[in-house]
């Protein structure tokens, strides 16, 4: 096999541009899809995956023996032991050699289990401590003998905020802070963003002020349904047929609205409209530079990211050229209007091998499903899963005899990857059904659950930087390059449609890029 050489950074560098929302930190709802139920017939789930989607204490679970699909894998032309690639063969052996060889780990060592019960104390004796406020930690201490561990953590957090807000606004010390401190009702506005975040934080305000019988009030807020205008509907309608998915035209639909709220509001010539009624028809190329100068404006304060812009005003030149192509405008306003400059391109923190081994050991010490956690995390770091995947795997994807996956990915394409042996040990070892979600069942938001543990564990690892799960995605496809891997292959692997979407995930470090600039040499320069 052929080593990535800097002409494979140069081709994945400059491979022609075809971006892929994908490249996103975090991943699109969009990609979502209804999942069948892994229920027995008792409308029981098995105890693991209750307690994982739940956050309950954990259960022994005993492994059972599950079936499989006798699916042919085809992605990689995997047929017995030989996988056909651009003209070369790679084995399975091969192929899994390279995953497991992905992270370099110590020998394993003997972790105690503390499950829920162990990550509370740590949370005690870690994150609460370290907040300065002797009246918070205390009830915090109180609240995390009740509360389910996600929920505390999001509390501890939640306080943590508050604690900054009330000593900014008392222009007191956070150590200093008294009863007294904690009894204006306004400074609790900012915090109570739910239900939960209110009755936790009433509580609080009680004890704080125990004999006045006062409580903080919380009236949720309503969403007012966002009215666009006619030219707006029709233009989502045609994305739809197009097969656009739902998440993105419910991006398209947030983005006309921020457009045409401003343009009511700032240009002359739509404030007399509500934004319901506003006439497209009249917007011009001006109206268009005009938004444009004041997006740039904007970045240059700092006020929005040069990344998040470019992409806001390619998708308001999208609405109008799509427009004029369907003869609803009879110029194309967007013709000779460059996007703003920007680069797809955002640098990631990528996680080190001392790193992910101290993240796996902290989910098998304190995790409340030790199993699905390692499970779920072990295929983002060694098949470079999505969360979305994740979300609608299913037993049937796992063949048994092959030992690879079969699934269907964002974009609604089919792969299939070989297993690495010690995550095919943990699907044995997993609560087997013959069918139904691995992960979860109808309506549990899987993603939700992943990004709350992922802080957690991370956390407790010490993580230098830790972004979300998709973070491991990153690092699956940047340590691929360091191995023995031809673009096209390492493409594949990344289940990308191009070349140029998969070097959006490549990330080397400062060290990386100064060794590499060492090694060039120039014709010129005396040996």
């Amino acid at each position: 096999m052929s080593k990535v050489t800097n002409d494979t950074f140069e081709q994945l560098s400059f491979d022609s541009i075809d971006w892929d929302t994908d490249a996103s930190a975090n991943e699109d709802p969009s990609d979502r899809e209804t999942p069948t139920s892994t229920c027995n017939e008792m409308g029981e789930f098995p105890e693991e995956l209750t307690t994982f989607l739940s956050g309950t204490r954990e259960k022994k679970i005993h492994a059972k023996n599950g079936s499989f699909n006798p699916i042919i894998s085809q992605e990689l032309g995997l047929k017995s032991k030989m996988l056909a690639h651009n003209g070369e063969k790679f084995t399975k052996e091969e192929l899994i050699s390279i995953m497991e060889s992905l992270f370099r780990s110590s020998p394993p060592q003997k972790v105690i289990p503390l499950g829920e019960d162990g990550l509370k104390q740590w949370f005690r004796d870690n994150l609460i401590m370290e907040l300065e406020a002797k009246l918070i930690r205390q009830f915090l201490v109180q609240r995390s003998y009740r509360l389910q561990y996600r929920m505390l953590f999001q509390l501890i957090l939640r306080f943590k905020d508050f604690e900054a807000l009330v000593s900014k606004a008392t222009r007191k010390k956070a150590s200093d802070l008294g009863r007294e401190d904690f009894l204006q009702p306004a400074l609790y506005e900012e915090v109570i963003t739910s239900q939960f975040y209110h009755e936790n934080f009433d509580l609080f305000y009680k004890q704080m002020n125990p004999f006045s019988g006062n409580a903080l009030t919380y009236r949720p807020k309503k969403r007012s349904e966002i009215k666009l205008p006619p030219a707006v509907h029709s233009f989502l309608a045609y994305k739809k047929r197009q097969g656009t998915k739902p998440d993105r035209l419910k991006k398209f639909q947030y983005e006309l609205h921020r457009y045409l709220r401003w343009s009511c509001n700032m240009l002359n010539d739509f404030r007399v409209y509500s934004m319901e009624n506003v006439p497209i028809t009249l917007f011009t190329q001006e109206h268009l530079k005009t938004y444009k100068n004041y997006l740039i404006k904007c970045i240059q304060s700092g006020r929005f990211t040069e990344n998040g812009s470019m992409k806001h005003f390619k998708n308001i030149k999208t609405f109008f050229s799509t427009l004029y192509h369907m003869r609803y405008m009879k110029n194309d306003i967007t013709r000779g209007i460059k996007n703003i400059q920007g680069d797809d391109y955002q640098s990631r923190y990528m996680p080190t091998d001392k790193e992910i081994e101290t993240f796996f050991t902290a989910i098998e010490r304190y995790s409340d499903t030790p199993l699905l956690d390692k499970l779920a995390f072990g295929l983002m770091v060694f098949l470079g899963f999505r969360s979305c995947e994740l979300e609608r795997l299913q037993w049937s994807n796992i063949n048994w005899s092959l030992e690879d996956v079969k699934f269907t990915a964002k974009g609604g394409n089919t792969h299939s990857l070989p297993i690495p042996s010690h995550l095919m040990d943990l699907l044995k070892e997993v609560a087997q059904k013959e069918n139904g979600l691995i992960f979860g069942k109808h309506a549990q938001p899987l993603r939700d659950i992943l990004a709350s543990k992922y802080r957690i564990f991370t956390r407790i690892a010490e993580w230098k930087e830790a972004s979300g799960p998709h973070q491991l995605r990153h690092a699956y496809i940047t340590r691929l390059t360091k191995q023995e891997v031809v673009p096209k292959l390492l493409k594949r692997l990344a289940r990308h449609e191009s070349l140029s979407t998969t070097s959006l995930y490549i990330h080397r470090t400062e060290e990386e890029v100064g060794d590499k600039a060492k090694q060039v040499s120039f014709p010129w320069e005396v040996k």
